[in-house]
């Protein structure tokens, strides 16, 4: 993708996140740019490496992706937890970085345009690249039942608004996996086989991941969408307790697991009653139509003052592409 003309950018960070993510098998479900990139910005791709041109492109081993022969395209099909579709990503095995954030002041395209970096698990990898036009129409979608997180407005090669963000997990249910089941907390597919919890924190020592039902690896916890939590102090938005959505120190923290969104106006299963699958975008951003299918989102109270949302700080507001107003941590 060439550089784009320039024009202002605006962040979508899930609001509340603070930069913080939620780290699980190199994954990350929140915001990943470290550093809000200014405005006067444009897409443009940033890798300083030779391109392979295969990142988001469906897979089944490593030799689909590192076609230049770095060694840093590879297939994440053996992951604990993985995308319904696996799909070729740069990752640099060493822990070095596979491709180049640039300093916050433009989209940091990656693979010849067809990627995204961001930080995932304190490294620089490149993702699927997945894009709406300002109609609200896909220009990349996301291969298979695979999720796009929105994350930053700028101005697309057309010159009109465009809206990127990295392909990372989506399953629903089950039938969604090629193999194994979908772990509906995180919406990933989890092929991992337990007898005992250890099992599963051998392979991924996260919080409140062990062995679930049916002898597979899975997240559970004690509390449940909308509970009280205390966000992790360090740089994760997970908890023993939950996933935990808030300001990352902060103290105001509310339960709310992944979700992918439907179509608009359809219900979402993925949510119980009074909450719904938000994204929580920026409610400044220039969105004139209303978000499509597949997008990953966090299970979240409905509302109409802030007095429902109950945890100091958190707001009632509309996120940008969003029919109603949800509860919002404190930013």
């Amino acid at each position: 993708m060439s550089p784009a003309r320039l024009t202002p950018l605006v962040v979508l960070a899930l609001v509340g996140c603070d930069g913080g993510d939620i780290v699980v098998e190199g994954d990350a479900f929140s915001r990943t740019f470290d550093t809000a990139p200014s405005p006067d910005t444009a897409a443009r791709d940033t890798a300083p490496l030779p391109i392979d041109r295969t990142t988001g492109k469906p897979c089944t081993d490593d030799s689909q992706c590192d076609v230049t022969g770095q060694h840093l395209a590879h297939c994440p099909s053996t992951s604990v937890l993985r995308a319904p579709t696996a799909t070729c990503e740069l990752r640099d095995p060493k822990g070095g970085g596979a491709c180049d954030t640039g300093d916050g002041s433009s989209v940091p395209l990656c693979d010849g345009g067809l990627g995204l970096c961001v930080v995932d698990a304190g490294v620089n990898v490149c993702l699927g690249l997945c894009q709406l036009d300002d109609a609200g129409r896909w220009v990349h979608a996301c291969a298979g039942k695979n999720a796009c997180e929105l994350l930053t407005v700028a101005e697309g090669d057309d010159g009109a608004p465009a809206v990127f963000g990295a392909c990372r997990g989506g399953c629903v249910v089950d039938a969604d996996c090629a193999t194994g089941v979908c772990d509906t907390l995180s919406n990933r597919c989890v092929a991992a086989s337990c007898t005992v919890a250890k099992d599963c924190t051998a392979r991924l020592p996260a919080p409140g991941f062990g062995c679930g039902a049916g002898g597979v690896c899975r997240f559970a916890f004690a509390k449940s969408d909308g509970d009280a939590c205390t966000p992790d102090p360090t740089a994760t938005s997970a908890s023993k307790d939950c996933f935990c959505l808030g300001r990352v120190g902060g103290v105001a923290g509310v339960c709310a697991s992944v979700c992918k969104t439907t179509a608009p106006g359809a219900p979402n299963p993925e949510c119980g009653p009074g909450f719904a699958c938000d994204p929580q975008l920026d409610a400044k951003a220039p969105l004139t139509f209303d978000l499509p299918a597949g997008i990953a989102g966090r299970c979240v109270r409905t509302c109409t003052a802030d007095a429902d949302c109950g945890a100091g700080g958190w707001t009632c507001t509309q996120s940008a592409g969003t029919p109603s107003k949800t509860c919002h941590p404190p930013v």
